[in-house]
């Protein structure tokens, strides 16, 4: 395998799809016991389609802050929010958390 820079993307690519092919794929896998490539063959028919519809994994939260400071708290850390998304008169934003 070569050892000098790639001159691009697609040959960085290239080189890693052939470094998959004979070091990763063939190689049987520590907690299956089989091989990727092996494994992959034999789930292909079983898998299907993902929808076009985007799947989104973020969930919304309401939090209550402190004025006068537009202070929120997310999993024991406190961030501030920006004005025009702070609701002055309830002190409260909705969060989305990824």
């Amino acid at each position: 395998m070569a050892l000098d820079p790639p001159g691009s993307i697609a040959e960085l690519n290239a080189r890693a799809e052939r470094w998959l092919a004979a070091y990763v794929h063939p190689r049987p896998h520590r907690a299956t016991g089989e091989a990727p490539a092996q494994r992959l063959k034999a789930e292909l028919p079983l898998l299907g389609r993902l929808t076009n519809v985007r799947y989104d994994t973020a969930r919304s939260e309401p939090r209550v802050g402190s004025p006068p400071l537009p202070l929120i708290e997310v999993d024991t850390v406190s961030y501030s929010v920006p004005i025009g998304h702070w609701r002055v008169t309830t002190g409260s934003t909705t969060v989305r958390l990824r």
